[in-house]
């Protein structure tokens, strides 16, 4: 729609005049505009938003610049969290940083969930049944076509094989997966209901989902805005295999696996902390083969903004 395009025009304007305020080199802005443009969505006539799902003003943004940054510094803090920093950002004070002081955030902490915990996830999954996962297709919003979850028109991917489900009404009732939900709402300081649904996953042996990204580009312009964070549980051990490897630049040089274990998470953003909106292409990732044995796990995707609001109107 028209609206629409010059609410992403606008965006782009905004954007566009902050990047040019930075002096930055012509590889910063390849890593921060991976796709040529700094935002080619907004003349993609692919792209359409219906009236009711486009963004509203009177739903306030989860993270204003700099709130990315300041969520992970909160939680490496916190000694109630057994955190482990696998990479961060460089500190406006040291010039002499490492290579993994030079990248986005992404951390693990370990019994972040119990055994018991864990197990209700993965029975939940098994009652709701878990089905082939999809990958994201759809560019079309409208209210007319309600989505429970991003993956409702998703299809059948060589890149991605293993099964999921979703945590929706009677999983989200149990007072198990409400602690970890409140624990979560704890850790980030974002309410439950810019998240989607927690998606259940099971790996076979041999399964994966190879290299990818959890922004999806058109939900810039939807009324949750695009995902801007993952926490990523591991609900059991995996005998051999099943590591989440992130890529860190785009030619693999640099590369951080996380191995699973019961309990632990695994949590990085998706956005820029200066730029809620804008994609970070260095958290890349992939989940690794199972080689022995098999894999559950569970995502929770965090928005811009409300996921619930969005839902009422059948966005």
């Amino acid at each position: 729609s028209d609206t629409v395009q010059a609410f992403l025009q606008d965006l782009d304007q905004h954007y566009a005049e902050k990047v040019a305020d930075m002096s930055l080199s012509d590889r910063d802005v390849a890593m921060l505009f991976p796709h040529g443009d700094l935002f080619c969505l907004a003349d993609d006539p692919a792209i359409h938003v219906d009236p009711a799902c486009q963004p509203r003003s009177d739903d306030p943004d989860a993270w204003q610049p700099g709130d990315l940054n300041v969520m992970f510094e909160s939680i490496v803090a916190n000694p109630d969290f057994n955190v482990t920093v696998l990479s961060r950002p460089a500190s406006k004070n040291n010039r002499e940083s490492t290579e993994r002081e030079d990248g986005p955030w992404i951390i693990t902490i370990d019994d972040f969930l119990t055994e018991q915990e864990a197990n209700r996830f993965i029975q939940w999954g098994q009652e709701e049944g878990f089905q082939p996962s999809l990958g994201v297709s759809t560019l079309d919003t409208t209210a007319d076509d309600t989505k429970k979850t991003k993956e409702a028109k998703g299809i059948l991917s060589q890149d991605r094989k293993s099964s999921n489900t979703w945590c929706e009404t009677k999983c989200q009732e149990d007072p198990v997966v409400q602690d970890v939900v409140r624990r979560m709402e704890s850790l980030t300081l974002i309410p439950m209901e810019n998240a989607e649904n927690i998606q259940l996953l099971y790996y076979e042996e041999g399964e994966f989902y190879r290299r990818h990204h959890d922004y999806v580009d058109h939900e810039r312009g939807v009324m949750e805005g695009p995902r801007i964070l993952t926490i990523f549980m591991y609900l059991n051990d995996v005998e051999k295999g099943g590591e989440t490897r992130f890529f860190l630049d785009q030619n693999e040089d640099r590369t951080i696996a996380v191995s699973p274990k019961l309990g632990r998470i695994v949590v990085w953003p998706s956005v820029w902390s200066d730029w809620p909106l804008v994609r970070d292409p260095r958290t890349e990732h992939e989940a690794m083969s199972v080689l022995t044995g098999q894999k559950y796990g569970a995502n929770a995707w965090y928005h811009l903004r409300s996921v619930s609001k969005a839902v009422e109107p059948g966005c």
